[in-house]
């Protein structure tokens, strides 16, 4: 116990230093899946309009999303599509 109270004391910061890969939040999961629901609506409106308005909800989507979005998971259509469109850095 005494080791305990040492080790507490000479790193009382250890738990903001310690680096830890966050895991994706279930909202975020879910803003992934609208991303990649309205990337799909992109990919079949062909007036140039539509499309305008699709690609700034899509950057409205991205603006706003959970801190954990993962963006490895999306699937690889909504990745190119994002390059595409120099949403994805």
């Amino acid at each position: 116990m005494q080791g305990d109270e040492t080790f507490k004391r000479q790193n009382r910061f250890f738990p903001f230093w310690r680096i830890e890969i966050m895991e994706e939040s279930g909202i975020a999961a879910l803003q992934r899946q609208q991303i990649e629901i309205t990337i799909g609506e992109l990919l079949l409106t062909s007036d140039y309009y539509m499309r305008q308005e699709t690609i700034e909800r899509i950057r409205h989507l991205i603006s706003h999303a959970d801190y954990s979005l993962d963006i490895t998971r999306f699937s690889d259509m909504a990745r190119e599509e994002l390059s595409e469109l120099g949403l994805l850095q």
